[in-house]
């Protein structure tokens, strides 16, 4: 699994009026090296634990639709 890159704006403007958040569109650095980090038995015991939880990692999200997604 290789490490994810970073999008192209990490927040959507406040004057859009919708409340303010931010689009998470990669795995934040100090999890990732985290994950890395452990051992295939740790690694295997958190996936015990989290299960299909562990897929969201290898989700590689599109802006656009997450933009256009937001008012609804």
């Amino acid at each position: 699994m290789a490490p994810p890159t970073k999008g192209q704006d990490s927040k959507r403007p406040r004057s859009e009026g919708i409340p303010e958040f931010m689009i998470v569109d990669t795995i934040p650095k100090n999890l990732w090296r985290w994950w890395t980090d452990m051992g295939s038995h740790e690694q295997r015991r958190v996936k015990e634990h989290l299960e299909h939880l562990m897929h969201i990692m290898k989700i590689d999200p599109r802006r656009d639709v997450i933009k256009a997604l937001i008012p609804f």
